[in-house]
This record gives C-alpha cells, structure tokens and sequence, in this order.
C-alpha cells in the first residue's frame, strides 16, 4: 500500500512562531514552520518525536536533542500542531518558558552559520497497526528561521523473516534487509537519514490480543539483538506469542540523531508445542477402520 502525506509550505505560518515566547536557552528567536500533513496520520496526541542543530546532538546528555522538554504532542503547546489529519510544524527554537528547550543554533558550538535544523517525528497511521514517521532538515534564513519543504510521510518498515531454526527454548530468525522508504526532506544537505535499524520484541500469551500500544518504551518494548540484526534469536518458551517489529535511528553528517520512539507494524513468531515445526509435537487421529456389516 503507497500511503503519501505532503507538506506544502506556508510562509504565513512565520508571523505564527515569530510572536512565540521564547525560553532562556535561546536568546536570539529562531522559529521553524511549515504546512499541513493529511490524510495517513492518527492521534496527534500520541506523537512523539525530537528536533537539534546538526552536529549537536549528544546521545550521552541527559536529553540527546535540543527540544529538552518540549514535546510535540502537548496539544496547542506542543511544536506539531493541530488536530485530526491536519497538523503542521510551528515553534519557536527556545520552546515556552514552561519548558524551555535545552540548546540554540546560535551559541552551541560547533556554531556554524547558518545554522541547520533537523527534527523527526513518529505518530499512528489511519491504516491499523502502522506507524508513519517524516523528518526534515532545513538552513537558517537570514531572519533566524527554519522553512521545511515538502515531504511525504512514509511507514516504518516491517520486520521479515526469510528463515527460522527451533530448538528448545529458542527460535533463531533470519531477517530480510529493511528498507525505510522516503519521510525525508533534507533540503540543506544534512546527510539526514536512516543510520540504524533495531529490532524490538514484545511477549504476550497465545490467546492475548495482539499489542497496540507502538509507544517504544511506554509500550513495553525491548531491543532484542544487536544494531542492524541480519538474524535474531527470540526466547521461546511455553505458550507465547512473540511480537517484533522496528524502530529506527536517525543520523546527520556530524553526528548520530535520535531514535523513533514508536515501533512499526509487528510480526509474529508463536511458541508452544502447537506452533513447534517437529511432526512428533503434534496428535495424529487415526481413521477408524470401516467394519464389515451382513
């Protein structure tokens, strides 16, 4: 399924974010914007995602981004804003002085100029279990803006398995090589993309619902193998259903950006002697042998 969400660009959103409140982080206004998403997003309120200067994000800080606090999903506060299918970008670098954002363009170093922006965002698609994400990358204007282009959201892509191995306690799953199509706009050459692929799982019984929940750390989820997994070995034991699915992490040419904190679409491995590959697990019914009547 194509599933396209575009962005166009609305410059009448600068006067917006220009009469934003800044925070003490920033002294100077830097604002970012753009236009709607429609049509393949679900719940804003369950978005999530973070925005940097390229070259400055630390993953070993207490935050890992500049947005510190601020979140995208706290209703008409948050920097994605809006509702239903119609959202768009809007904020000021600083964030409000509710909770300020933990870095500006202008004084962190490496404090390049222009400065450059990036963010990334992941948030519920309209089609079940499918979890949307878009990014962008954009060059400070001479006002001390961020204009974000076009892009099409796009899926995180689900987990395929092109081979398993059972053996007691365990299943070792073959991966194929994921792909994670579009949701990019770098339009000042950021080198912003997909830098790692993680493979995540989730245990539930066999007759549980499957999990709804894509939130990667409010929902449960744990890394299952290393980085970029071309197999994986899932636990298995009992009558379990074992759930994986992706997350993505993004880079920059400076530095290593941060992680989706929702999963994609799951796939399933199934435990237990009723989902065991050997002939031996199973009872083999015998057909009555049909008796001769006078």
């Amino acid at each position: 399924m194509k599933v396209i969400s575009r962005i166009v660009v609305v410059l009448g959103l600068v006067r917006l974010v220009a009469s934003l409140p800044a925070g003490a982080a920033c002294t100077l206004s830097s604002t970012f914007f753009s236009g709607y998403f429609s049509g393949t997003i679900g719940d804003n309120l369950q978005s999530q995602g973070s925005f940097w200067a390229i070259g400055q994000y630390n993953p070993a800080s207490p935050a890992g981004h500049d947005n510190g606090n601020w979140q995208p999903n706290e209703g008409g506060d948050g920097w994605l804003r809006g509702s239903g299918d119609t959202l768009y970008l809007a904020g000021d670098w600083a964030g409000i002085q509710a909770n300020p954002a933990d870095g500006c363009p202008h004084t962190d170093p490496p404090n390049v100029q222009p400065a450059r922006m990036a963010f990334v965002v992941s948030i519920p698609g309209a089609a079940p279990e499918t979890t949307m994400y878009f990014a962008g990358c954009a060059e400070e204007d001479a006002g001390g803006g961020f204009g974000f282009a076009g892009v099409a959201s796009a899926p995180i892509p689900r987990v395929v398995v092109t081979n398993s191995v059972r053996s007691p306690g365990q299943v070792v799953v073959t991966l194929a090589a994921p792909v994670a199509a579009g949701g990019i706009a770098d339009t000042a050459s950021c080198s912003l993309g997909v830098g790692t692929y993680r493979v995540y799982q989730r245990t539930l019984g066999q007759n549980d619902p499957s999990p709804t929940d894509r939130r990667r750390v409010q929902g449960g989820w744990t890394q299952l193998g290393p980085d970029n997994p071309t197999s994986v070995t899932v636990p298995c034991v009992g009558d379990q259903a074992i759930y994986l699915a992706y997350s993505l992490q993004f880079s920059d040419a400076l530095a290593a950006g941060p992680q989706l904190n929702h999963v994609g679409q799951t796939t399933t491995v199934h435990c237990g002697s009723t989902a065991a590959d050997s002939p031996k697990n199973f009872k083999i019914i015998k057909k009555p042998l049909r008796t001769k009547t006078q």
